[in-house]
């Protein structure tokens, strides 16, 4: 006699239709439908606990912050998803609250795994390319002033410009090399060293070495006398 189901499609209807009352036509439909029972509470587009979203394939396939794939298709026994729903570790288990999916469930995702894991065309492709719209992704544009590319200090101006304002007039000699030694070492500078600039000008040349002369020499928190008596450098 021939019968219209063979052996393994009447064993799938008994595993799909008892206990949970999945009524779906497939093994496809009866795992999606499980992932949206059991998981995308936490993992999905709307809310993607630890990046994982489950309701796309690039999710299944890809995972999310771990890295790790959730399903490797054709291969169950190596698919992080069904480690993770079948308890095998204590430590990783899920759903991580509640009595977790029954063997039937875990059948049958075990099933759809290993079929290919096939998902429908509204779960996207394998590999979503990530959106470059953002400022970060955008190519760096070079401002050029008399041809040459401009400093820091062109974009400060051209705002200040917008703004109406002005900058302010230059910092003395002596205003400078005081500012510098406060900043770095929370000491004025030597007097020696201001009064040499006093009644000298103070080249570029001379305020680079200044500069380096101050970042060569250590700060004063670093000094045995200070740190003994329990000295903290207030920035």
């Amino acid at each position: 006699m021939n019968w219209p189901f063979n052996i393994k499609t009447i064993f799938f209807l008994l595993l799909t239709s008892v206990g949970n009352h999945i009524w779906c036509a497939s093994v496809d439909e009866s795992a999606l439908l499980i992932l949206k029972n059991h998981c995308y509470e936490c993992h999905s587009s709307t809310k993607a606990k630890g990046g994982l979203k489950l309701d796309r394939r690039s999710g299944l396939l890809n995972g999310g912050d771990s890295g790790e794939p959730a399903v490797i298709p054709g291969d169950s026994s190596k698919s992080h998803l069904l480690q993770l729903v079948s308890r095998t570790a204590p430590d990783k288990q899920m759903p991580p609250e509640g009595d977790g999916l029954t063997q039937s469930e875990i059948h049958i995702l075990m099933e759809w795994i290993d079929a290919g894991a096939r998902t429908p065309e509204g779960f996207g492709p394998d590999k979503e390319e990530v959106p470059l719209s953002h400022w970060s992704f955008q190519p760096l544009l070079i401002s050029q002033t008399d041809g040459k590319p401009a400093g820091v200090d062109h974009f400060i101006l051209a705002e200040l410009e917008k703004q109406g304002l002005n900058l302010s007039p230059q910092a003395s000699s002596t205003k400078r090399i005081r500012r510098l030694n406060m900043v770095l070492h929370g000491l004025p500078a030597p007097m020696e060293t201001i009064q040499h600039f006093q009644e000298t000008d103070l080249s570029q040349e001379s305020w680079e070495r200044l500069v380096d002369e101050a970042l060569a020499s250590p700060p004063l928190w670093r000094s045995d006398g200070w740190s003994l008596v329990g000295y903290c450098a207030i920035w």
